[in-house]
């Protein structure tokens, strides 16, 4: 018998201090030392090198949600599952990086009882996180040590946790909190100090995807719950929101930075979603209802194209999408119908190459990919001024 062999898939690709950060997990059992790794490029082999890894078969993990740019270093947890059963839960730290092997070390410990963090959020000096204690969730507000980590919220009841984006709003960040009785989502607010924490009065229901814009908050919001969501705008002021469209975002995954539901370029904001004529297309708004519509629709007729991975980079959008001809592959767009086009065909024949983990750095445009030769490796595309 030959020996075993490991193979591993760069993923989770996040810009942060002017470095790029990527991870490697091993996919099958080989002779290997680690279950993860951590590493960094500026775009160059020379500056491409291992940060850090994860002693082998001790159930750790990275999680690819939760990677923030926090003053130039890169801020991420990791973790150690507790047990292989279902329910058996994990254990989580923050750690940081400089982009250097001896810069990257373990900052904060949760501690025992405390889950893993179902939203995490940069707060000048220091950072927000959502966690549950026990059953019940709370918001934390840290500076890296435990001493300086304290809890804002003084929630009772206990309620589920789900990922939740937290974006800045003005010098306050939006979240989310299931409601207690978990049949809705309630938007909550906080300037940093228990006082200042407090849940936004909201007459829709199960507000998602947040995202802060030229002084306005987006969202998918149901008015209804028996029907489809729709996009929102309202004002930071608390003003009451105004249906732009009624087109449905889809159901809720996460917010984490690219890809993110929706990405900014200009004066306009693009993002994925659905209606009664298009499958899920790309499009785009400018906040108001005449200035949302579909871009382009990629796959004709009710078929989605499901553009994902939607990443602003050279004053232009990137994204991937599946045209029912070439497969899932990158695509470009400058806003309009004739400007929305297929990059490269990087996997003929009508076969995938499957883009992911799209990140943008100065003049460059990084992703994995399988061309269908060499697997999924990393690749770098040149941007052009549009």
């Amino acid at each position: 018998m030959g020996p075993l062999q490991a193979y591993f898939d760069p993923a989770g690709f996040f810009q942060a201090g002017g470095l790029l950060y990527f991870d490697l997990h091993r996919q099958f059992t080989g002779r290997v030392s680690w279950d993860w790794a951590l590493w960094r490029t500026d775009g160059t082999p020379g500056g491409t090198h291992w940060l850090a890894t994860a002693p082998a078969n001790t159930g750790s993990f990275l999680d690819p949600l939760w990677r923030r740019d926090w003053n130039g270093r890169l801020l991420f947890v990791a973790g150690q599952a507790l047990g292989t059963g279902p329910g058996s839960g994990a254990r989580c730290s923050f750690w940081t990086s400089d982009g250097t092997a001896a810069g990257t070390r373990e900052i904060l410990p949760l501690p025992s009882g405390t889950s893993c963090p179902a939203g995490v959020e940069p707060f000048g000096s220091r950072f927000l996180f959502l966690a549950k204690v026990g059953a019940v969730p709370q918001l934390f507000l840290s500076d890296g040590t435990p001493a300086g980590t304290r809890q804002l919220t003084a929630i009772q009841e206990p309620r589920d946790l789900l990922d939740t984006e937290m974006v800045h709003a003005g010098d306050t960040v939006l979240f989310r909190l299931p409601s207690p009785d978990g049949q809705d989502t309630e938007v909550w607010r906080t300037n940093g100090t228990p006082e200042g924490t407090y849940r936004v009065p909201l007459s829709l229901h199960d507000p998602s995807k947040l995202y802060v814009f030229r002084g306005a908050v987006y969202f998918s919001a149901y008015d209804v719950q028996s029907q489809p969501p729709n996009l929102y705008r309202m004002g930071l002021d608390g003003s009451q929101p105004t249906l732009l469209a009624d087109a449905s975002l889809g159901l809720f995954l996460s917010y984490s930075g690219p890809p993110a539901p929706f990405v900014p370029l200009g004066d306009r904001l693009f993002f994925a979603a659905s209606d009664r004529e298009h499958g899920r297309e790309l499009w785009v708004t400018d906040g108001t209802p005449a200035g949302t519509h579909p871009v382009r629709d990629i796959q004709p007729g009710i078929g989605p194209s499901d553009p994902r991975e939607l990443t602003a980079a050279g004053g232009l959008l990137y994204f991937t999408a599946d045209d029912g001809e070439h497969g899932r592959e990158l695509w470009v767009s400058d806003g309009t119908e004739a400007g929305t086009r297929i990059v490269d065909d990087l996997n003929p024949g009508g076969f995938s190459s499957s883009p992911s983990s799209l990140a943008a750095a100065p003049g460059i445009l990084f992703f994995g990919a399988d061309d269908g030769t060499t697997g999924v490796e990393p690749w770098a595309l040149s941007l052009a001024p549009p």
